[in-house]
């Protein structure tokens, strides 16, 4: 009788964790709210950007030697940015590039609910460098939101008479 060695079994093809990674990522796309258009549009402008060129590069290569100020801004979050599938992702959100930035505020901000929910709304989904001030700008400046903002303003106080002694004011 014959046994088989451990190397005999071992497969040729991607490693264990590239195969995790890979059903995660396309896990992810397949439940997220972003319909396939979109994701196909995210991936032709990602190859499209300079900036985030720069960074995918950076991803499967590693950090460069040299300080580019392209991806000066990503410094803060370089361990959480992954690429596959043609998108990159920040954990679980999809970094949006500078030419779809607009697009995404604008529908964001649809519902003009305020800076706090669209920036929740956001960040469940997306990630770009200084997006929480890209949406308080979208907010401020809406005419919109301005013209409904003071609407719930605090109540003065009414100020009353004090008694002068027990029961000698009376409802």
């Amino acid at each position: 009788m014959w046994v088989a060695d451990t190397l005999s079994r071992a497969s040729v093809g991607k490693s264990k964790q590239e195969e995790e990674k890979e059903a995660f990522v396309i896990g992810l796309i397949k439940n997220m709210p972003i319909s396939d258009k979109k994701c196909d549009i995210v991936r032709k402008e990602t190859e499209k950007d300079e900036e985030l060129k720069a960074v995918c590069e950076w991803i499967d290569e590693g950090c460069p030697k040299t300080k580019d100020p392209l991806l000066g801004r990503y410094e803060s979050v370089k361990d959480e940015l992954t690429f596959c599938d043609g998108i990159i992702f920040k954990g679980c959100q999809i970094v949006v590039l500078k030419s779809l930035r607009m697009d995404m505020l604008r529908k964001i901000h649809y519902a003009h609910q305020g800076m706090t929910k669209c920036c929740a709304k956001a960040k469940g989904l997306l990630y770009w460098p200084n997006m929480k001030n890209d949406i308080k700008n979208m907010v401020k400046h809406c005419e919109i939101c301005q013209k409904y903002a003071n609407s719930q303003c605090k109540e003065p106080m009414v100020l009353q008479e004090v008694a002068e002694g027990p029961w000698s004011c009376r409802a």
